[in-house]
């Protein structure tokens, strides 16, 4: 079916409930096993989290607008000491189609992050909470492949409902 938009008429189509039950559910599935510890996002902080994705159409042309700023809450688990773990936020941000997965690229136009984890364990700690701390910090790259595949699904189905 082709939608068509009449001249001078735009009309926005919002993917944001979408996009928020699409990142949710491939967010869950992040794992990362190390130096001894195991790490899981254990869901997508919606309340806290901030996503836009919306296509907007105009004399047959279409625009793709998206802005993320997505909170994830994680959990840890040591193998150095069995028993102890650790849980965490990590903030993904500066999210869209202006900008682009670069680790340690100008935080002007690339994503950025910032990783939380409980008060005890700022500053020196024990080494498998350090351990945990270091590895805590590799969700950035594995939510970054997420968000990326989120990218690619958002165009392929804005693209299909434009059409």
């Amino acid at each position: 079916m082709t939608r068509t938009v009449s001249a001078g008429y735009a009309r926005e189509i919002s993917y944001e409930f979408w996009a928020a039950r699409w990142l949710g559910d491939k967010l869950k599935e992040v794992t990362h096993n190390d130096n001894g510890c195991k790490i899981v996002i254990s869901s997508l902080n919606t309340d806290q989290s901030d996503i836009h994705a919306s296509v907007k159409l105009k004399h047959n042309a279409r625009s793709l607008f998206y802005d993320l700023s997505l909170v994830v809450n994680w959990e840890g688990v040591s193998s150095i000491r069995e028993g102890l773990g650790m849980r965490g936020i990590m903030r993904l941000y500066n999210v869209g189609q202006d900008t682009k997965f670069d680790p340690g690229g100008d935080k002007e136009t690339s994503w950025m992050y910032e990783l939380g984890f409980p008060r005890e364990y700022y500053g020196a700690s024990e080494p498998w909470a350090e351990a945990m701390k270091s590895e805590a910090a590799e969700l950035f790259h594995l939510t970054g492949e997420v968000v990326q595949k989120w990218i690619k699904a958002l165009k392929k189905k804005a693209e299909a409902e434009a059409h």
